[in-house]
């Protein structure tokens, strides 16, 4: 269920156009405008090392995470899906940060 979010959140942290799969993904991505600075997470695209990194690292982690919290006692439906959403948005946020560094992108969260 994570992965269709990973799309509209790449378009909140970076303000690049990226939505919902069902209302056009990346078709309104700054990354087909010329003379702007292209969302880190399209550009990344074009590198195989370093385009499924965010994906790796959010959606991976998160399921590590969840895993691991499955285990313990007190783990409920309710705490776990509760912590899948937490892991979603700092595991999200950090790798956005990482790629606004490499990339040397203008936007984190606010124009």
């Amino acid at each position: 269920m994570s992965a269709i979010f990973l799309v509209p959140f790449c378009g909140f942290i970076y303000k690049c156009g990226c939505t919902f799969l069902w209302s056009g993904a990346v078709q309104h991505c700054n990354i087909y405008q010329e003379g702007v600075p292209h969302c880190p997470w399209c550009e990344a695209g074009s590198n195989w090392v370093l385009a499924p990194l965010p994906v790796l690292v959010i959606l991976g982690g998160q399921g590590i995470l969840l895993y691991l919290f499955s285990k313990k006692p007190s783990a409920t439906y309710r705490r776990l899906f509760g912590l899948g959403i937490i892991a979603f948005f700092v595991l999200g946020s950090i790798m956005g940060y990482v790629f606004k560094l490499i990339y040397d992108y203008p936007y984190f969260f606010a124009r």
